[in-house]
């Protein structure tokens, strides 16, 4: 590589991780004060589910893609499967951040073989945590064990405000389509094992 490519290279990698601080700190300043998303102001209980990338609504997300993705090194693929990340950062975190030591929630994380089948197994447990609700009470309950360390944002206030939940109403139906959103992410794991594929994990 010419001196002028080894410039151009460390300036590119230097702004990624320039970029990464600075998405770090406002997805903290976001869950500390409560604050949505900007791009997610259309959003609605519908968009409460696994996502295509023509469906998503806004960029804040998290990817999941199946195979070879250091060679690939991109973002935002056809191929992939998204969860908006206020979603993911009350449900699934634990799960992804339990079975792999190196997970990054802001950057790439591999799971190969020995992260997927525990992984798989925190995901099972995660769905009956799920499918246990069966009352607007209960309700209440799953949303301090999703709080737990609570931030200043409860994970009721969080969809409210994000995906306009009512939950008196609205309850069933959000609890019905992170069940399916679970069931999803299992199968997908399960998918990768039985195909002997690794799952990237590309965070916000």
């Amino acid at each position: 590589m010419v001196p002028l490519e080894c410039a151009y290279a460390q300036t590119l990698a230097l702004a990624d991780g320039l970029l990464g601080q600075i998405t770090l700190l406002v997805q903290e300043y976001q869950h500390l004060f409560g604050i949505t998303n900007i791009d997610s102001i259309n959003m609605t209980i519908d968009d409460i589910k696994l996502l295509k990338n023509n469906e998503r609504k806004t960029s804040a997300c998290i990817e999941f893609f199946v195979g070879d993705w250091e060679k690939k090194k991109s973002f935002w693929n056809e191929e992939s499967v998204f969860i908006d990340e206020t979603i993911f950062h009350y449900v699934f975190t634990e799960c992804f951040k339990k079975t792999n030591i190196t997970f990054n929630y802001f950057g790439e994380t591999k799971y190969s073989r020995e992260n997927l089948l525990v992984l798989v197994d925190c995901l099972k447990q995660n769905l009956q945590t799920l499918v246990a609700v069966y009352t607007h009470t209960d309700v209440i309950k799953l949303s301090e064990h999703y709080s737990n360390p609570p931030p200043n944002t409860s994970f009721q206030d969080a969809l409210s405000s994000e995906f306009k939940v009512h939950w008196q109403e609205d309850w069933h139906q959000v609890i019905q389509q992170l069940i399916e959103i679970n069931r999803g992410l299992i199968d997908l794991a399960e998918d990768c094992l039985d195909k002997h594929k690794v799952l990237w994990v590309l965070g916000v």
